[in-house]
């Protein structure tokens, strides 16, 4: 769980960047599932809190591909792969900071399409849980 101290660091390392997070509580879900904090997550997985890292964790979430990237633990090239391009098309679109309609759009919905078999399997273990219950 975040603690206060934790919440008031990255509210003050966003507002000194100048990030104006309409979808703030999306940014603490991504610092979450990216290991920054929450008991569920193991040691070796952690990310340490640190000011740079809310930095860096922010500008990964601002960009989609690098978010699927971390999420999903794929390379350029897997996530290419998956999307219909390559590595370096990622790499290229990445670095000139001009990443194209198509290409952010193949990306949200492999992240929609991995967050929704995420839930499939999370309502599947509610279910068998119930049903040990009743059996």
């Amino acid at each position: 769980m975040m603690t206060e101290q934790q919440k008031i660091i990255i509210d003050e390392e966003l507002e000194k960047i100048g990030a104006k997070l309409d979808n703030y509580d999306e940014f603490i879900e991504y610092c979450k599932n990216r290991g920054m904090f929450g008991d569920d997550v193991p040691f070796y997985n952690r990310v340490v809190f640190t000011r740079p890292n809310v930095r860096k964790l922010y500008k990964e979430f601002k960009s989609p591909i690098k978010q699927a990237s971390k999420l999903l633990g794929l390379t350029y090239d897997e996530l290419g792969e998956k999307i219909g391009c390559t590595g370096s098309a990622i790499n290229n679109a990445i670095v000139r900071d001009k990443i194209s309609d198509w290409m952010t759009k193949s990306v949200e919905l492999l992240l929609e399409n991995h967050q929704l078999k995420e839930q499939i399997k999370r309502q599947n273990a509610a279910f068998k849980e119930t049903l040990k219950g009743i059996i």
